[in-house]
């Protein structure tokens, strides 16, 4: 029993990263089947059923938005979005299918698995799979899984009491990344689809090249007599409101301060419930086909992103407002480092650790392409697929050796991705690494076919457990 005991006790034998543990491919990955050519076809199948179910609806909404353009080519657009769609579906089938072929490779090269074999596997198979991907997807890719990798490298250092959280810590993340966006905003220094957003949301009243203030053009009011009240009545507020207050000649915007903060208050509002409520599709669903009126009562009442959206918005255009009303004149980019900071704490209504990073490392990805264009940094050809691969890398190591530190709405798009058959694998193998490999599934020994466990320790394993004969 001195083997197994060597196997089950984390405390005095923990393993460091480059220490291995003697196991099979088999013994500790692909669990549920023996034959590692088995195992490949049967998660290439159910991953390509999976990424189809994610990309197709995304590229036919694509389509259909494309589509409302006059002079669009449809049998171009049919014959692109198709294509699309399947490379996309094949680089995340091949995701989750080269990551399996690796660590098959992995196993019987070295003949046994090191602290580091979840990264290095994770590194491969990645890149092998991105570079399938089309060119302008990569990027965006590349963006998305570094900040997952920050978020699961930061909760391992709090797992393991490297760093103490800090309460709301997101917030003000977020609000001291918006410092530099809505700067960059104001001076019309954001990336030109990024400016674009946020004219929409914020206004092009508040960018620096913004000097002419255009007419509105007063369309009559078709339609619904409902519809066509409820405006009236919203119009009749604005025109009141537009009464209160002035307008100083720096604001661009043809309103006075107060409607014009009002009106992206009562819109934004509007705006954040509807996407709050579509997002609850599921539980409203569920609620009606239930009969919970509780459940139902929840969905509808969710005003969270509605609070948010309203709030962004409106702190942003009153804090500009008033510091060009204190001053006198306009200051873009201080004024929009300045609104944004306090607009950066309307996250308290939707603290999202998720969009904290985000934002944070699109701001890095902006600033490095400043940089690179100004020849202070050199330029890097396929960077992204290096950043996606290395981040890759750190979320398959967590997904074997710690899945408890992955997003969970992550890891169960993971869980999808291999037909349910991450969490089949022989964690208790690992736990002397240290990492509570086996926190989320703690009571799982696989039924594995004594004809191909050939490892003696894995063997004790199994016996401790009864699963042996």
């Amino acid at each position: 029993m001195v083997v197994l005991s060597k196997m089950t006790d984390v405390g005095a034998n923990t393993l460091g990263p480059f220490d291995a543990i003697d196991c099979t491919c088999y013994e500790m990955c692909h669990t549920w089947n023996s034959s590692c050519m088995g195992t490949y076809v049967d998660t290439f199948h159910k991953a390509f059923v999976y990424a189809f179910k994610v990309y197709a609806p995304l590229y036919l909404l694509n389509a259909l938005w494309k589509l409302q353009k006059k002079r669009t080519d449809k049998k171009r657009l049919a014959r692109s979005t198709i294509l699309q769609t399947l490379r996309s579906t094949l680089f995340l089938t091949m995701n989750g299918t080269w990551v399996l072929m690796v660590v098959c490779a992995y196993g019987k090269i070295f003949g046994k698995f090191h602290g580091v074999s979840g990264f290095i596997v994770g590194l491969i198979s990645s890149f092998l799979s991105i570079i399938i991907e089309r060119k302008s997807r990569r990027g965006l890719l590349a963006i998305y899984i570094t900040n997952l990798a920050l978020e699961i490298l930061f909760k391992m250092s709090v797992s393991r009491g490297y760093v103490t959280p800090i309460n709301r810590g997101e917030i003000y993340l977020f609000a001291l990344s918006n410092v530099a966006y809505m700067s960059y905003f104001r001076g019309s220094n954001l990336p030109s689809y990024l400016q674009s957003v946020f004219e929409k949301v914020l206004g092009n009243d508040e960018t620096k090249t913004y000097k002419i203030r255009e007419e509105r053009e007063h369309s009559s009011v078709a339609g619904n007599k409902f519809i066509f009240s409820l405006k009236k009545m919203c119009s009749y507020l604005l025109n009141n409101l537009n009464s209160i207050g002035s307008r100083p000649p720096s604001c661009c915007h043809g309103d006075s301060c107060v409607a014009y903060s009002a009106r992206a208050a009562i819109k934004f509002f509007s705006i954040g419930y509807g996407i709050q409520v579509l997002m609850n599709y599921r539980r409203i669903f569920q609620a009606l086909l239930r009969s919970n009126l509780s459940l139902l009562g929840k969905s509808f009442l969710d005003f969270r992103l509605a609070k948010f959206f309203c709030a962004y918005v409106t702190v942003f255009r009153a804090i500009n407002c008033f510091l060009r009303r204190a001053v006198g004149q306009d200051n873009p980019e201080f004024f929009g480092g300045i609104a944004g900071f306090f607009s950066g704490f309307s996250a308290l209504f939707y603290p999202s650790t998720t969009l904290s990073l985000y934002a944070v490392t699109k701001l890095l990805d902006i600033f490095c392409m400043k940089a690179v264009a100004t020849k202070r940094l050199p330029f890097f050809p396929n960077f992204d697929v290096f950043m996606y691969s290395l981040s890759m890398g750190i979320v398959y190591h967590a997904s074997i050796f710690e899945p408890h530190n992955i997003r969970p709405s992550y890891w169960s798009f993971m869980k999808g991705l291999s037909g349910y058959k991450f969490p089949l694998l022989f964690r208790k193998l690992l736990d002397r690494f240290g990492t509570e490999a086996t926190k989320m599934y703690p009571n799982f020994v696989p039924d594995l076919d004594p004809k191909y466990v050939i490892t003696p320790e894995v063997q004790q394993v199994l016996a401790s457990h009864g699963k042996w004969p």
